[in-house]
């Protein structure tokens, strides 16, 4: 079946063959245990989670959208299973792990057929080690995306579809990701590697006293190479980061866990499924968040080969993962945003909004942004006859005016000389107290629904007397924040917060968005909310042997489901009505058997086991065997 594409043979086994999800398995396998290793660095977890995604893909292929691409999914359901248990398990990864005879297996070990010219091929090899050390910092999900794109070969429209967004957000996310990890690993290796090229660089790191990465060493690696020639030159001379990254060899699986994992995905074949079960309504491909469990088929103790490494350090990478420094990946995938209130109003702070009105017969127009702002002298107009001052009907009357007396002569003001404007008692803003802003919002948190935007306010709560840049920026990728930067002004400024629409795991996730004065001001972060679904269970099979002797009857059912199989229940009907009853098993795993025994029922018929996953959603199936 090599020669059918991937699409035809989802559709055979769609319609029941066996051969062509074992083709599509044999296609897969190999590569999506290879990211899934890199991203755990263990061995067992990886077969793990390889044998979940394809347990999953294989009870959801009824779901699968026609005309879809099986990678793309594939290695979604991959990427969320994986990320969803390391979410789980918070543990510190290593740089290594070992192999199934417990020796060392080097990650940063590159693939010198994936270069052309034997010379970059040496240089990947020579800064191997110092790119997987940086990019084994990353945050999982960037370093998830980087992996598929750069080493499994994803591009932009199907990284697009792991993530659940648009084709051109895709390309703009995957080329932002791109540009701002190739300058931060780079920054790396030069603080690194480059003081042993330089000297001055050499003495700046020493003076700072630092043994970690940092934004703030970032920024000084930074500007010291941009001011160095010699530091330049070696930087250009570097071969990119992401070059060596993509070159990265394969991480095979231990000897025989392929045809195991297939033999027991066999094992479970559930025959022909109709179009549109097994996954969402409207028969795209489910999104297929991952979640930790355990491995039905994997013998307990085969495969845990225990870490012989020395202390890793956290990895010096706080430039990489503090959404603060200039490498956050969470500027927005480059979709239109919902506009919010061009002219929002801050909430009531209980200080007067209004600028101090500053006498000036030199200045008479108004000049924003400046500090105090200096108001325009009204045009007075002659009155004619009565004696009167008049204001003009365009021109408000002068606070504090008096009419002159009938009969007096009129007053003539000329506009070239304007009289000094009163000025604002001194005592509601004293000109001689600095105003000193500090940033502030209308709300503390939000709560947005995957795809979904929201907009807050925020301003300046201590006095509204300046013009103040600020930077916005959110704490994850599944955030877009926007504008990104600006000016505050009196009235404020609306922010826009946007969940991406994929990437996550189901559940619910927590993060951030702050917005930071440039130079003063302070900061001032608001929480964010979301809660992923995810997909109902699917009922692999669900089979029961009732036989007309006296004993016991039993029933069988495999279920999986992304996030964890929560219960599931045998119900049936009697003659003195409906009667449920409980089934055991792996309560919260991804996927296992469940069984119940029980006495023989007389006149029992219409058995259906209901599994329900962790977010109550149920699926629900007619027991197969000679059970009534």
């Amino acid at each position: 079946m090599e020669e059918l594409a991937d699409s035809a043979l989802v559709d055979l086994a769609r319609d029941g063959d066996s051969r062509a999800f074992a083709e599509l398995y044999e296609r897969y396998f190999e590569r999506v245990y290879d990211f899934v290793a890199r991203m755990t660095r263990d061995r067992e977890e990886a077969a793990d989670i390889a044998q979940d995604t394809f347990l999953k893909a294989m009870g959801a292929l009824g779901g699968f959208r026609q005309g879809a691409s099986f990678k793309s999914w594939v290695f979604t359901i991959a990427r969320n299973t994986t990320l969803n248990r390391l979410e789980r398990a918070a543990r510190t990864r290593p740089l290594h792990f070992e192999d199934e005879s417990g020796e060392p297996v080097d990650l940063a070990v590159t693939d010198p057929d994936r270069f052309a010219d034997p010379a970059e091929a040496v240089e990947a090899a020579a800064m191997a080690g110092l790119v997987w050390e940086a990019a084994a910092g990353l945050e999982p999900r960037q370093l998830s995306l980087l992996d598929l794109h750069l080493r499994q070969g994803l591009d932009g429209a199907e990284i697009a579809s792991v993530l659940g967004v648009t084709r051109n957000n895709g390309y703009v996310m995957i080329n932002r990701l791109k540009k701002a990890v190739e300058d931060a690993i780079g920054a790396f290796i030069m603080w690194k590697d480059g003081r042993r090229y330089c000297d001055a660089l050499a003495s700046e790191l020493g003076e700072a006293r630092t043994s970690a990465m940092s934004p703030a060493i970032r920024r000084l690696v930074e500007r010291h190479v941009a001011r160095c020639e010699d530091c330049q030159e070696h930087r250009r001379r570097l071969l990119s980061p992401l070059a060596a990254f993509g070159a990265f060899a394969a991480v095979g699986p231990p000897a025989g866990v392929k045809a195991h994992i297939l033999e027991g995905l066999m094992r479970e074949w559930p025959g022909p499924v109709p179009r549109g079960a097994g996954g969402p309504a409207g028969g795209g491909p489910p999104p297929a968040p991952g979640a930790a469990g355990g491995a039905a088929w994997l013998p307990a103790n085969g495969l845990r080969l225990l870490m012989a490494l020395g202390a890793v350090s956290a990895l010096l990478l706080g430039a990489l993962l503090i959404p603060a420094s200039p490498f956050a990946i969470t500027g927005g995938d480059g979709g239109a945003l919902p506009a919010g209130d061009a002219s929002p109003v801050p909430p009531a702070t209980g200080k007067s909004p209004s600028p101090t009105a500053t006498a000036s017969a030199k200045a008479p127009s108004a000049t924003p942004g400046k500090g105090s702002v200096t108001a325009t002298p009204p045009k007075t107009a002659t009155a004619s006859g009565g004696g009167t001052v008049v204001p003009s009907p365009a021109t408000p009357a002068t606070p504090g005016a008096t009419a002159s007396p009938p009969g007096t002569p009129a007053p003539t003001v000329t506009p070239a000389s304007p009289s000094p404007i009163a000025t604002a008692t001194p005592t509601r803003m004293p000109t001689s107290i600095p105003c000193v802003p500090s940033l502030a919002s209308n709300v503390a948190s939000l709560t947005i629904a995957p795809g979904g935007a929201q907009t807050f306010l925020a301003y300046d709560a201590a006095a509204p007397c300046r013009l103040l840049q600020f930077t916005a920026f959110a704490s994850d990728g599944w955030i877009v924040v926007e504008p990104a930067s600006g000016t505050i002004g009196i009235g404020g400024v609306a922010v826009t917060v946007r969940v991406l629409p994929g990437g996550l795991s189901e559940g619910k996730h927590t993060g951030s968005v702050t917005v930071s004065g440039v130079s003063e001001g302070g900061s001032v972060t608001v929480d964010i909310t979301t809660t992923v679904m995810g997909v109902p269970p699917a009922i692999v099979r669900a089979s029961g042997s009732c036989p007309l002797t006296a004993g016991q009857w039993t029933f069988v059912t495999h279920v999986a489901d992304d996030y964890g199989v929560a219960t599931v229940t045998l119900r049936y009907a009697t003659a003195a009505g409906q009667a449920t009853l409980g089934m055991s098993g792996p309560a919260g795993a991804t996927s296992g058997d469940w069984t119940l025994s029980m006495a023989p029922v007389a006149g029992a018929s219409g058995f259906t086991v209901i599994a329900t996953d962790a977010a109550g959603q149920q699926v629900s199936a007619a027991v197969s065997g000679n059970c009534g």
